[in-house]
């Protein structure tokens, strides 16, 4: 999201804007993060942590920024089932899904 892009909706409505651009902020820095301390690509990461651990019916796809790193906000694609999947596993019914807890419950009880 470009300056001019939160500057735009900033103008309507200044905690949308704030709350939008920040969120992107920190799942950008989430998923860098991620890969520093894993060494591992995020798409590698989610796949083999998450997404082959719920179930998911086919493979998904992480859109990539111009330099070739993980874009996390909104670039996930995926079957509509596999994301209600990947939705299950925040949730109390998580071992519909998945044999094995994939989110701890410390986390879930927030």
């Amino acid at each position: 999201m470009c300056f001019k892009d939160v500057f735009g909706v900033w103008a309507t409505n200044t905690w949308s804007a704030w709350r939008s651009a920040s969120n992107h902020a920190y799942a950008k820095l989430l998923g860098n993060l991620v890969e520093r301390v894993t060494g591992q690509r995020l798409a590698d990461f989610m796949s083999e942590r998450v997404w082959s651990r719920l179930g998911a019916e086919r493979d998904a796809l992480i859109g990539l920024n111009p330099w070739g790193g993980a874009s996390i906000p909104g670039m996930i694609s995926s079957t509509l089932r596999d994301k209600a999947r990947y939705g299950m596993i925040y949730t109390p019914s998580w071992s519909a899904v998945s044999s094995d807890r994939i989110v701890p419950q410390s986390l879930l009880d927030r």
